[in-house]
């Protein structure tokens, strides 16, 4: 008789495949319309209470951090076994930090300027460069007329082009 060791990953893809199973027995059982929709409206995370978002990254960044820590290798090499503590406080202070930072009243003002910046900065390469020097001459193109910005477009694929190249040449290849 063969034993093998208990593998805990094999438990979480089990839950996760049952909940996939009763999630589609909704969808397949009937047409019944109103629990479908009441199964997605669970489903979507806009309609969470925020501390199940923020527990949620929380659990997900610890469990890419426990990842990166344990798979690499020339990390945990390099690092004493003494600094893994450090990493484990930094990283507390830093999801601390994070919670207090989205929930607390007195970060308001501070999350809205932060918002404002994120956006501003979106809107400033989408608006003022994308839609300008690509989609613009490309519709005006499409319209019958000529601009000087049509060349924006091959210039910038061309010099990413050359940049990907000079990169692949400099890298240094292993000799077998």
């Amino acid at each position: 008789m063969i034993r093998s060791k208990w593998r805990p990953g094999l438990m979480a893809w089990l839950v996760i495949g049952g909940l996939v199973l009763i999630s589609m027995s909704v969808f397949l059982g009937g047409n019944d319309l109103w629990s479908a929709q009441k199964v997605w409206h669970y489903f979507n995370p806009y309609y969470w209470p925020l501390w199940y978002a923020v527990n949620f990254w929380l659990i997900f960044i610890g469990l890419l951090a426990a990842s990166l820590l344990r798979n690499w290798s020339t990390f945990c090499k390099n690092t004493p076994l003494e600094r893994y503590q450090i990493f484990a406080w930094a990283f507390t202070f830093i999801a601390v930090f994070i919670v207090f930072f989205i929930n607390s009243t007195l970060l308001s003002a501070s999350r809205i300027y932060l918002g404002r910046f994120v956006f501003y900065t979106r809107d400033f390469f989408y608006d003022d460069i994308y839609k300008a020097f690509y989609v613009g001459p490309l519709v005006e193109f499409m319209s019958g007329t000529i601009t000087w910005r049509l060349i924006i477009t091959p210039a910038t694929g061309l010099l990413f082009i050359f940049c990907l190249l000079r990169f692949a040449s400099k890298k240094k290849r292993k000799v077998p």
